[in-house]
């Protein structure tokens, strides 16, 4: 899922194509987030959440597993478990996708 506070055709679109629910023009990614988890009985602790501002603090203080891209803000860079090799727009969620691979092998 795609949480965005930006209102931006762009990520509309691009969620569409990689078949991903978008809501954007969001206030409290964190409530969204609560949301869409307690929907799927999905539990906080084990969602991973790619943030790379201030905006997602919040979001990703819920979670089990925080990752970010390199050019994050360094507030996000602080509290991440991971961060991504890539920066962001350059491949973030496919690089993580394939360090999640390959720890599984």
């Amino acid at each position: 899922m795609i949480i965005s506070t930006e209102k931006n055709p762009v990520v509309q679109a691009r969620a569409k194509k990689l078949g991903l629910e978008a809501i954007h023009g969001v206030d409290a990614k964190e409530s969204i987030l609560r949301e869409f988890c307690q929907q799927r009985d999905l539990p906080l602790g084990e969602v991973a959440y790619i943030g790379n501002d201030v905006n997602d603090l919040e979001a990703m203080a819920l979670v089990g597993l925080k990752v970010c891209p390199l050019d994050a803000h360094d507030r996000i860079k602080e509290i991440s478990d991971i961060i991504v090799g890539k920066v962001g727009g350059d491949g973030v969620i496919r690089a993580f996708a394939d360090q999640v691979q390959a720890a599984r092998s």
